[in-house]
This record gives structure tokens, sequence and C-alpha cells, in this order.
């Protein structure tokens, strides 16, 4: 096999062959870069936008009086305080509830010890337990209720066993009382924050014996009613009360500010959100939106076109070069020293108007022909090598004819029979033992390769079995 020299007008149309990915290419490359414009765009956009309020600021610091800096920080802080008030009241179930039926339950625990002084010690720790932030903690974790929200649905309060008869103080020796007040809009929840503190105590129960030594802790009674509760009804107005009266207050003050104020207050509304979103906040004024708005640049889009289209050309060269299979432009003369005695073209298939100037650059300064021409001038030359040959029967060989070349086989076997000339067809002879026993009788063969499907080595090897077997080469056909 000779050297195969690289034809650069076949290489650049294997190339523009892949017209259509070069496209998506390009669309993807200018999409990729004209994205990275956009948000490099954005980046610089915020930060300059960010700077100029820096700026403006620190000008409107040295403008202002005292006085009018002070007027803008107490309505500043009051709109915070209202904020604070808000997110309360969403989370707070105390300002949800009905203070007209409030679900209540309340449990009495009796704590008996033999020593009166440890009676009074243990009061105090049940009394601190329930209302600590261990059992607010504890229902937490069983209810999902959070502990902020249960702080203020339960309560706890502890009674000695010391009464009063004829204005002297009697002691009932070794007993206290802890009372244990449950609340809630639903009632279900009620009886499941109580549940939970009984389970507490019954739980520290344990820990406190061992401390404190041997007691008893019963719990004498619970009861459950729907109550009202003017004291839950008068914090409410009073919530109520306090946020609308921060609200007149900043809109009565804010209507007195001058314009050097107004900017001032929005400037430091602006460093607030983005101290408190750790980063950048979206600037609210109209102007500055459109004129810092970032867009496509059509360079970068452009560039990422131009880029991607060549990485994908640069790879399809490489392709080119390192494919070793056989292409319509290789001349079989010049590769293998074996007559070309036809090359059999595409037929019947309609192709874009590019696809069609592609075909004709490849096939520049050559003669075009229909399929048909090119199977009756392929058939017509290997009749006449046949008849130089005097052979009347002959063998088309090929490798992985089913790729496409087996059709053309068979219409030049059924031209050749009109000619008295006897046809075998022969598939994968390398690989196929049966059909390399049908070369025993074989006198010459013509070998048929379908294009960018038989590699150039089994063109060689195929050369080289007719040799040892003494089979006369007549030529060769490429299929496109």
């Amino acid at each position: 096999m000779e050297e195969r020299e690289l034809d650069l007008v076949d290489l650049f149309a294997d190339i523009l062959t892949h017209w259509r990915g070069i496209l998506v290419c390009m669309l993807i490359g200018g999409l990729l870069l004209g994205g990275f414009s956009y948000i490099r765009a954005s980046v610089q956009g915020t930060d300059n936008i960010q700077s100029e309020h820096e700026k403006k600021l620190q000008k409107l610091e040295d403008l202002l009086s005292e006085s009018e800096k002070m007027t803008v920080y107490v309505v500043l802080d009051d709109e915070q305080e209202i904020a604070l008030n808000h997110q309360y009241a969403e989370n707070s179930v105390i300002m949800q509830i009905n203070p007209s039926r409030i679900p209540k339950i309340e449990m009495i625990f009796n704590i008996h010890v033999d020593d009166m002084g440890q009676g009074y010690v243990l009061r105090s720790v049940y009394e601190d337990l329930v209302n600590g932030v261990g059992l607010f903690q504890w229902v937490e974790d069983q209810t999902g209720i959070s502990a902020a929200i249960a702080s203020e649905l339960i309560s706890a309060q502890g009674k000695s066993g010391i009464t009063e008869l004829n204005e002297i103080q009697e002691m009932e020796p070794g007993y206290d009382y802890l009372k244990v007040t449950v609340i809630h809009y639903d009632e279900a929840e009620c009886e499941r924050l109580a549940q939970c503190v009984k389970d507490y105590i019954e739980r520290q129960y344990d820990i406190l014996a061992r401390e404190f030594g041997a007691h008893e802790v019963g719990l004498l009674s619970e009861s459950a009613s729907i109550v009202m509760d003017a004291g839950i009804r008068d914090q409410q107005l009073s919530y109520v009360n306090t946020e609308m009266l921060f609200l007149f207050n900043c809109v009565q003050t804010k209507r007195v500010f001058t314009e050097d104020q107004q900017t001032y207050y929005e400037l430091l509304q602006w460093k607030m959100q983005l101290e408190e979103a750790g980063g950048s906040v979206e600037i609210k004024e109209e102007t500055e939106v459109a004129a810092s708005k970032p867009s496509f640049s059509l360079k970068y889009v452009a560039i990422g076109a131009v880029l991607f289209a060549f990485i994908y050309a640069g790879v399809l060269f490489a392709l080119y070069i390192l494919n070793g299979k056989l292409r319509t432009a290789d001349g079989l003369q010049n590769l293998y020293n074996i007559s070309q005695l036809g090359l059999i073209v595409q037929g019947g298939k309609k192709k874009f108007f590019v696809d069609k100037w592609i075909a004709t650059l490849r096939n520049r300064n050559k003669r075009q022909f229909t399929r048909e021409q090119s199977l009756e001038l392929a058939a017509a030359a290997i009749k006449i090598s046949a008849g130089k040959q005097e052979l009347d029967t002959i063998c088309l060989m090929g490798c992985n004819l089913k790729a496409g070349a087996d059709v053309v086989c068979q219409e030049l076997k059924e031209r050749l029979g009109k000619e008295n000339i006897a046809v075998q067809i022969l598939d994968n002879v390398l690989y196929d033992a049966e059909e390399m026993e049908k070369l025993e009788s074989a006198k010459g063969i013509v070998l048929v390769e379908k294009a960018m499907s038989t590699m150039y080595n089994e063109i060689l090897r195929e050369l080289e079995l007719a040799s040892r077997q003494g089979i006369t080469v007549l030529g060769g056909i490429v299929v496109e």
C-alpha cells in the first residue's frame, strides 16, 4: 500500500458536510459566552451601583445636621420595631388565641417528703423545672412546637403546706403543691402539652430522687375547660395599640422629610438590607435599574460562536487525519496499484442546496454521473477486464457489504448475467471461514468496498489473500 496523500479540498469538504453541527456549536458558543458577558455585566453593574450608593450616603452624612439624621434613625428604629412585633404576632399562639374561648388545663401535683425543709426545696426545684427551658426544649422535641412558643403556653406555681388557723400558722408536715397551667387555642394541642408536662416530671423524678433523696410526686387533680382570660385580651390590645402608634409616628415623621432626608432614609434602608443579605440586594430605583440593566455583549457572542466553530472544526480535522477508513476521494490505483473500475454514487436522495454545493466542491473537475450511469460504467469495466483475462466467472468480494455495498453487488450481478458472466458474491472473506473456502474455485475477483466502512488495511489483506491463492484481481469499485 502506497502512502496516502492528504487532499486538502476533500478535507475542507468533509468538514463542511458537518455544517449543521458547526451551526449548533456556534449557537452553543454564542449562548455560553453571551451568558458569561451578561453575568459579568450584572456583577459589575451591581458593584458600580453599590459604590455610587456609598458615595451618596457619605455625602449626605456630611450634609445633614445631627437632628435631621437622628429623625431618620428614629423612623428606621420604629420600622424595625414594627417588623419585629409583626413577626412575633405571626408566630405567637397567645396573639392568635381567642381570649373569649381558651382551652385550659390545670394540673395539681402533690410533693411529699418526710423532711419539711427538703419539701420546700423540692417544690422550688419542680417549679423551676416546669418554668425552665429544659421543659420547653422537651416539648419542642416531642411535639414540634417551638420552645419559644411553649414558654408562653405553660406555667407553674408552687404552694407550701402552710395553713393559717386562728391567725396561727400551722404546717402540714412534708406536703407541698405544684400547680401547672397549660393553654392553647386548639384543645388537642392543649392535651398534648399537658401530657408532655406529666412525662417530663416523671422523667425528672429519678434524677431528683438521687439528688434529694426519696420523695413522692403525685398528680392530685387534672381539670380541663374553656375559659375567658382578660389578661390575654389586654395583651393583644396592647400589641395592636403599640403597632398602630409606631405606624402613626413613622407616617407623620416621613411626611415632613426633606428631599435629602428622604434620600438618606432610602440609602440607609438599602444599606441595612445589604448587611442582612450578606451581599447584594435588588435596587428599587427605576432610573438606576434602567441605567444599570445588564445586557448580552455582541462581541462575546461573536467570539463564542467563532471559537466553538473552530474547536468543532479542529475535532473534525483530527478525526479526518486519524480515520483509517476508505474515502470516496481515494484512488485505488494510487494506493494499491489496482485498477479502479468505478465509483458508484448515491442516488434517489434529495439533498439540501448546501449539501449539493459541498458535493460539487468535493467532485470538482470531475464529470458527474447518476447512480444508474455509474452502475453501467462499472459493469462495462468489469466485462472488459474479465474478457481480457478470458474469464466467464468472477467474484465480487468486499468487507462488510451489508453496510450498503451488497445492493450494488446484486445489481452488478444482474447486469453481468445478461453478458453471460457468472458472478459470485463473497462478503467478509477475511472474517468468515465459509466465505474464504469459496475462493478455492475463483479465478478472478473484483473488490467492492463501501466508503467510510472498509478499513485501508482490510483492502491490503484482501489483496494479499488473493495473491497467495493465485487469484487475479481485476480491479476495485468504491461505493459512496
